[in-house]
Formats: structure tokens, C-alpha cells, sequence
């Protein structure tokens, strides 16, 4: 679980970065990026992302394949993502049981501001 939660963790701060300081829509899925290399520009332009984008509220699954989490995601298991603003979110992973093994609250993503309140 502090496997997933370091993933989920860098993957966020990469999204916000990305995403013009947003935890918004719009910045690229990096569900199963291991090194993403941007698609060479023609002439002077600059290499361009064309990884498909987030066009509604960020997910879990925009941030990491279930192969890529032990705990996975979805349903009443697995980790979950809370949005709360630009900069802040809660990461949430319950058990079978529906009790909630670990809770992360993120007051600032950008800031690398965020502890864990249940371990």
C-alpha cells in the first residue's frame, strides 16, 4: 500500500505540473507512462505531447493501471480520488470490508504538502 500510495503520490505532482498548476481536466493520462518521450516537432516546433487527455474530473485509473497498484481501483476497494481545488485532493484506499486502510490529504500537490491521516 505505500508502494501505490508513492506512485499515486508522483504521478499527481506530474498531472499538476503538466496541467498548467491544476488538478483540473485537460492535462494527459499517465496511467502506464514509464518515461513518456514527447512525438519529435517539424522544423523549429517543439516535441508535442499527444498522450489522450483528462476531460473530466481526474481518476485514479488517469493516474495508474490496476497492474500498476496493488490495491488497485474502482468500486468499494482500492484507491480512490477526491478533488477538493486546484492544488489539494484526498487519496482514499478501502478494504473489502469497506474500511478505509489508508487516507492521504493533500493540501498542496505542488508544495509536496500532504500527510497521512489513516494508516
Amino acid at each position: 500500500m505505500e508502494r501505490d500510495q508513492e506512485l499515486l503520490l508522483k504521478r499527481l505532482k506530474q498531472y499538476y505540473d503538466s496541467n498548467g498548476k491544476s488538478l483540473g481536466p485537460g492535462g494527459p493520462v499517465l496511467a502506464g507512462d514509464r518515461g513518456f518521450a514527447p512525438t519529435p516537432g517539424e522544423g523549429n516546433a517543439p516535441p508535442q505531447d499527444t498522450r489522450p487527455r483528462v476531460a473530466g474530473v481526474l481518476e485514479i485509473k488517469h493516474l495508474a493501471n490496476h497492474g500498476e497498484l496493488g490495491a488497485g481501483y474502482g468500486g468499494a476497494t482500492g484507491w480512490a480520488l477526491i478533488i477538493h481545488g486546484k492544488s489539494s485532493a484526498t487519496l482514499r484506499c478501502s478494504g473489502w470490508d469497506g474500511n478505509v486502510q489508508r487516507e492521504v490529504e493533500i493540501h498542496d500537490v505542488g508544495k509536496d504538502d500532504w500527510f497521512v491521516t489513516v494508516q
